[in-house]
């Protein structure tokens, strides 16, 4: 599984962020987009993008294969800051909570004046073999 899958899984996977983020089909499918969000969806939504990643190598690790880090941005868009930010805090007790190994390192928040969205990044390194 990529770094990318398993980020979708691991933020699907939690149950905190499900009931913000489901829509009523059946099976259930949630508002979380890689890269951008389709137009004219329900909200709030959850849009990630892997913006950076390295390779570390070690003499002292299994063959010399080194682990990868990679640097994901997690944006939570709606309506208001408030909801923005409660859904951004799903995400990160999601990815707290997880199996893998995701560091917090910054959050922000920003405002899409065109469409008049309300938005709270984080940005997560995940790390694996």
């Amino acid at each position: 599984m990529s770094g990318s899958e398993s980020l979708y899984s691991d933020l699907i996977d939690y149950a905190g962020l499900q009931a913000l983020i489901a829509n009523t089909d059946s099976p259930a499918t949630y508002r979380v987009y890689p890269y951008q969000m389709p137009q004219d969806i329900t909200l709030p939504a959850v849009v990630y993008q892997l913006i950076g990643g390295t390779r570390v190598i070690s003499l002292a690790d299994d063959g010399g294969t080194g682990v990868e880090r990679n640097v994901y941005q997690v944006t939570a868009w709606a309506e208001t800051l408030d909801s923005a930010d409660s859904v951004i805090e799903q995400v990160r007790l999601a990815l707290k909570n997880a199996e893998r190994n995701y560091v917090p390192q910054s959050k922000r928040e920003t405002f899409d004046p065109e469409t008049r969205l309300h938005g709270v990044e984080y940005d997560f390194s995940q790390w694996y073999r």
